[in-house]
């Protein structure tokens, strides 16, 4: 899971039955941005984008998303 600099947070979950990337936002909406099976977790890289981990690999999606960076 991660959060972008908005205050959404980002979990690989099931949403209404479909497997993917949720975000949640911080009034506690819930919408799928991405969709997949066999994703483990996320992180977000540099310039925006959503490193997404499955079983056996990673995938960099340029989503434009900002993370929150870990120090402030």
């Amino acid at each position: 899971m991660a959060f972008d600099i908005e205050g959404n947070l980002y979990v690989t979950a099931s949403l209404a039955g479909r497997r993917g990337v949720v975000r949640l936002t911080p009034d506690a909406r819930a919408e799928l941005v991405v969709s997949g099976y066999d994703l483990v977790g996320l992180a977000f890289g540099r310039h925006g984008s959503m490193i997404l981990a499955t079983h056996d690999s990673l995938v960099d999606l340029p989503l434009g998303v900002e993370g929150m960076p870990l120090v402030k």
